[in-house]
């Protein structure tokens, strides 16, 4: 009925394919209005949603298949275009100056987990709680001490761990190392201008390390032991399960980061 209201409307733009509402694709579809979207990430196929959408741009062949051998919408023109999103980011993207950067070797882009402030909703998340990122965190400041050449890079999803005090502790000890940053200035340090001022990237699962491997540059992406499960297979040389592994991973970039890029 609201649909009704909108005589001229021929086409709807989807801005994000895993949230828009199943039932509102069928009104359309039932009134002849055409859906479009781009798929917003590179592990959205694995979820196993399904779509009703009349054309869908992918990241690549393998999301192409997927969606070829899994889709219920019959009618839905699947074309690959790779991610739209890497033509702003080699637009926009600048090289900035980092203080005292020649000291180091390579330049590694931490890219973890947001935090919720509120102590309740923190309590019923499984991924993405409080204790989880403070391992991570943990994890960053020994293998900066491990590797005094490198120049550890943390761009937060938000920085409102920075006010949760949980993390103080872990928070002073970051800012007491040489060679950890956290690059809270959104303005300067957009997705694009981390992508282009690092040589690799360690990340928890986000689509920041997609674009990172996109821009041909390599990633590790962190799963601990004790959550092996991984909705997309990077595949070892990517995965990384334990700190040890991490470690030998980034020997490797540091002496030949190209070769093990290549790999």
């Amino acid at each position: 009925k609201k649909l009704s209201n909108f005589n001229n409307l021929k086409i709807v733009l989807i801005g994000y394919d895993l949230v828009f509402p199943q039932t509102i694709a069928v009104a359309c579809r039932s009134k002849n209005i055409k859906l479009v979207a781009n798929q917003e990430r590179f592990i959205n196929p694995s979820l196993g949603d399904q779509y009703i959408l009349d054309k869908y741009f992918v990241h690549g062949d393998e999301s192409k298949f997927f969606f070829l051998k899994n889709m219920i919408d019959k009618k839905m023109e699947i074309i690959n275009t790779g991610i739209v999103r890497m033509h702003y980011h080699l637009k926009e993207q600048k090289n900035l100056k980092i203080e005292n950067e020649e000291k180091f070797k390579l330049k590694c882009l931490v890219a973890d987990f947001h935090s919720i402030k509120d102590w309740y909703w923190n309590g019923r998340l499984l991924v993405n709680n409080w204790k989880r990122n403070l391992l991570f965190y943990k994890d960053i400041v020994l293998l900066a001490k491990k590797n005094k050449d490198i120049l550890f890079l943390i761009k937060g999803k938000n920085y409102k761990w920075l006010e949760i005090p949980y993390f103080y502790g872990i928070l002073d000890e970051i800012k007491a190392s040489t060679n950890i940053e956290i690059l809270s200035d959104y303005k300067k340090w957009t997705p694009s201008n981390c992508i282009k001022n690092v040589d690799f990237g360690i990340v928890l699962m986000s689509s920041l390390g997609d674009e990172i491997l996109v821009h041909d540059k390599p990633i590790i992406v962190f799963k601990r032991e004790d959550h092996k499960f991984s909705s997309v297979d990077y595949g070892p040389i990517i995965l990384s399960h334990s700190f040890d592994d991490l470690l030998l991973k980034i020997e490797k970039i540091k002496l030949d980061i190209n070769g093990y890029n290549k790999s």
